[in-house]
């Protein structure tokens, strides 16, 4: 009878639901950290960006353009006259068009206003963001339009696209994206590295 209560007592506990659980709750953890380094990681230009302190680059203005100094991921500054066709869309609620600085790689993201109807054919100034068309896969049948149309002309085989309004350390949507990204890699990181230590 005795041995019968020793091997009873001996005998292991079934696992508890919170254990059963426990290899989902890791995976989640890892999940999180992987999504937030790989965003963080595709990123980093973005961040770059909003953390520099570099002026404009100034690309000139018609007649005068310096287009040697088209760089990727710098503030830049142009003038010109735009292309008689734009392309309109809309962004955050924010209605946006693309246009052509004529005669240039150079197209030019600006804000309308929410009156507008018609292209402005007034020429412009815009100063922002300067990417290669390649950062920007998604306006690939802009691009097209309006090269083909020849209203763009490609420099080396590539557009670049100057995002108007979009200043080193200006607006708080990308600051805040970082902030939210840093303390979910980091909350995964000491979920992770608590689990770890109770083992």
């Amino acid at each position: 009878m005795q041995a019968n209560d020793e091997l009873e007592e001996e005998a292991p506990a079934p696992p508890t639901r919170r254990a059963a659980g426990g290899g989902f709750a890791l995976s989640l953890t890892v999940l999180g950290l992987a999504l937030s380094a790989y965003l963080l990681f595709d990123n980093r230009e973005l961040f770059s960006y909003w953390a520099s302190a570099a002026a404009p680059i100034e690309l000139g203005a018609a007649g005068g353009y310096q287009l040697e100094r088209l760089a990727e991921n710098l503030p830049a500054h142009i003038q010109g006259a735009p292309g008689p066709v734009s392309r309109r869309f809309e962004r955050f609620a924010q209605r946006y068009e693309l246009v052509a600085v004529r005669g240039t790689p150079v197209l030019v993201r600006r804000r309308l206003a929410k009156d507008a109807l018609l292209l402005d054919p007034a020429p412009f100034s815009a100063t922002g963001r300067l990417v290669s068309d390649t950062a920007l896969p998604e306006y690939r049948e802009v691009y097209a339009v309006l090269a083909g149309r020849g209203e763009a002309v490609p420099r080396n085989g590539h557009l670049w696209v100057l995002l108007d309004g979009e200043l080193p350390r200006s607006g708080w949507q990308t600051p805040a994206l970082l902030a939210a990204l840093l303390a979910l890699l980091v909350l995964n990181v000491v979920a992770l590295a608590r689990r770890f230590l109770v083992r």
